[in-house]
């Protein structure tokens, strides 16, 4: 995201923040509690080795604003990734994974992705079952393979029937049958 960032645009973003920061400073609470921080510093170790504190609400640096930012979730509800549901953040990482995976391929990082995800359904509600591995399901091809063991029938259900493999225990062993020689 930095590389994107154009040079101009970055030095609006490091006037405002530190404007921002000047602003907060300015205010008697934060000049004194910056002081107090100083001051205690110098008591415990001495003028040399003192910290010259001072608060603000981030680096004026754009490019370790970028690296110190952080992702939130639900639109204007701004929640923070740890309030967010098992659920959401199945979601988010597959959607991140998927996003990687992506720009790799793009860029020529890597020539093929051999997906395997293992009882997805685990916090997902069945729609959403159906809504990301339809997706997933159906990008595989020239440049992804898809793997997925599941017990739901929500997946299963969008899944192409001739990619079907199913295991079952027979004698004391697993049997595989593939749905790819079935006469369907």
């Amino acid at each position: 995201a930095a590389a994107a960032a154009e040079d101009e645009t970055l030095d609006d973003v490091r006037q405002a923040m530190e404007d921002a920061n000047e602003q907060l400073n300015q205010l008697n609470a934060i000049a004194d509690l910056s002081r107090k921080i100083s001051g205690q510093t110098l008591a415990m170790v001495g003028d040399r080795q003192a910290l010259e504190a001072e608060l603000g609400v981030a680096p004026p640096d754009p490019l370790r604003l970028i690296r110190g930012m952080r992702l939130f979730v639900d639109g204007d509800a701004h929640r923070d990734l740890a309030s967010a549901s098992l659920g959401t953040l199945n979601v988010l990482y597959l959607a991140l994974l998927e996003l990687g995976l992506e720009q790799r391929l793009e860029r020529s990082e890597i020539g093929h992705v051999i997906l395997a995800v293992e009882e997805p359904e685990a916090h997902l509600h069945p729609h959403l079952q159906r809504l990301i591995f339809r997706r997933l399901l159906g990008t595989s091809g020239s440049s992804r393979t898809t793997l997925v063991t599941t017990q739901s029938p929500y997946i299963a259900s969008v899944a192409p029937p001739r990619s079907l493999v199913v295991l079952r225990s027979a004698g004391g062993r697993t049997e595989a049958r593939a749905a790819s020689t079935a006469d369907l």
